[in-house]
């Protein structure tokens, strides 16, 4: 293959994003999180490109250990209803 029919990996080569008008950045929706550890967690995860990066890791970690924690407890609990009033499908009811 000659070498002007090689396809090349130089960043020159590459497509760039020219920042589209068209398709602005999408921001992320206000949400009401019901469980207060996991907005803890989703909140330090949104400070996470204020560390240096040596110390995502341990901030992944924790909040990984926060969420699994949090979910393993909702998952026990005894509530079969969700709030909007219609029996839990996994409560065996309705």
């Amino acid at each position: 293959m000659p070498d002007s029919d090689r396809p090349t990996d130089r960043p020159t080569d590459r497509p760039t994003d020219q920042g589209n008008d068209e398709h602005p950045a999408a921001e992320p929706a206000e949400e009401t999180i019901p469980d207060p550890r996991v907005g803890s967690a989703l909140n330090r995860l949104a400070d996470i490109d204020d560390l240096p990066v040596d110390d995502h890791v341990a901030v992944y970690d924790q909040v990984h250990r926060d969420l699994r924690e949090a979910l393993a407890e909702a998952g026990s609990a005894p509530e079969t209803t969700s709030s909007s009033g219609v029996d839990d499908p996994r409560s065996g009811r309705g």
